[in-house]
């Protein structure tokens, strides 16, 4: 295998989670997403309509590696969801084969125990970072999402994996963050991001995310990406 399909590949900054913020970026966006197709989308998906209309296209190693090198970019992979199905391969492969300074795989936690239990065989160390968006709308996804955490807490790639969470009028953000930061002692690893589809709905909604944080003691994320209207 010497490429990959993939609905985009540009060169951004990374804009909303994990100690990578700021920094120049290579986004590989893969089209599928478990969520969307098992038929329980995120309310607030801001890329569902673009992953139903946005073609694949196939990218070379080659191709990925010159952007990376010429353009002193980190590797973003997002989608959808890089841990789906094939992306998931797709991902694993991208990762053995690339250099780069740093990576960061944007996931819902689809597969991220397997994930991480290949992992602890690699010798990815610092460079690759496993940014975890937790989704919860239901008692049954936050038990399933707790019972998650506490097996992969396990595995030593956890030291590399930093949670994302969007902050909304969902009940369960509160619960996500009492259990996280308290129960588990990992609110140094949380970024929190106000919900907006623009720039002024989140400056709007920014004053309760800071208030968690303050209160969880977590990092807050602004979204860039969205504030300053970049990819």
């Amino acid at each position: 295998m010497n490429s990959i399909k993939c609905v985009e590949c540009v060169n951004t900054w990374q804009g909303e989670g994990g100690p990578d913020i700021g920094r120049r970026m290579l986004l590989l966006r893969f089209k599928k997403c478990d969520r969307i197709e098992n038929k329980k989308p995120c309310s607030w998906c801001d890329t569902l309509v673009k992953l139903k209309i946005s073609e694949e296209a196939t990218y070379t190693l080659d191709h990925i590696q010159k952007n990376l090198t010429n353009n002193s970019n980190g590797l973003m992979l997002t989608g959808g969801e890089p841990l789906y199905d094939n992306n998931f391969d797709n991902t694993i492969f991208l990762l053995k084969e690339l250099k780069f300074p740093v990576a960061n795989i944007e996931t819902n936690g689809c597969n991220i125990d397997l994930f991480l239990e290949q992992s602890d065989h690699y010798k990815y160390g610092g460079k690759v970072r496993v940014i975890y968006s937790p989704k919860v709308f239901s008692r049954p996804e936050f038990n399933f999402e707790m019972d998650r955490i506490k097996k992969i807490k396990e595995y030593s790639f956890f030291e590399n994996v930093y949670f994302k969470i969007v902050v909304d009028e969902n009940p369960f953000v509160r619960l996500l963050l009492e259990n996280i930061c308290q129960r588990f002692n990992l609110n140094d690893k949380v970024y929190l991001m106000p919900q907006g589809k623009n720039r002024e709905e989140l400056i709007k909604n920014s004053p309760i995310v800071f208030d968690l944080a303050d209160e969880f003691k977590t990092n807050f994320s602004s979204r860039e990406h969205l504030i300053y209207d970049f990819i």
